[in-house]
């Protein structure tokens, strides 16, 4: 299932959001495709962003990627803080 915000409502101490849900597998495996983790060196601004999944094998199907970190910024060597998802 995938959800859709339609329309959020800010009062004075509550949010309510209101949310289209939809049962499509196919939506599912393209958000792990645009949702990914940030690694952000410590010394400067360089970041990479790792996706949750990828495209791959005879079929083309969406399997989630190997967990290869990033070890430390190639520009000064320091190590990433990890952001995310985004």
């Amino acid at each position: 299932r995938t959800i859709k915000p339609v329309l959020s409502v800010g009062m004075a101490f509550y949010i309510r959001v209101f949310v289209e849900v939809n049962n499509d597998k196919q939506g599912v495996q393209d958000l792990s495709l645009s949702i990914g983790n940030v690694y952000q060196s410590t010394d400067c601004s360089s970041f990479h962003v790792m996706p949750h999944g990828q495209m791959g094998g005879k079929k083309n199907n969406v399997y989630q990627s190997a967990r290869i970190t990033p070890g430390v910024c190639e520009e000064t060597g320091s190590p990433f803080k990890i952001s995310g998802p985004l």
